[in-house]
């Protein structure tokens, strides 16, 4: 992830390319300094849908874990009741 004192340095041509990799539309049309904004937004906007699937992940391994231990226990239950 680029900060935008890095991004400063970069030239016009570097931050096209970073920009195309990022699949920004448009590319040609920015000056350096609207191009270096669109480059930090798009970062901040995968990061944040990365941050959402890492959450959805740990959500379904604990609704797994918990029926997993629900399961057990209904185990445990029927055994004892035999």
């Amino acid at each position: 992830m680029y900060d935008i004192l890095e991004l400063n340095k970069k030239l016009l041509s570097e931050l096209k390319v970073i920009a195309k990799e990022l699949k920004i539309k448009r590319v040609d049309s920015y000056k350096k300094q609207d191009l270096i904004y669109q480059i930090l937004r798009k970062e901040i906007a995968l990061s944040s849908k990365k941050q959402s699937k890492l959450q959805r992940r740990s959500q379904q391994k604990n609704r797994k874990k918990k029926l997993r231990q629900t399961i057990q226990i209904l185990k445990r239950n029927v055994l004892e009741s035999v």
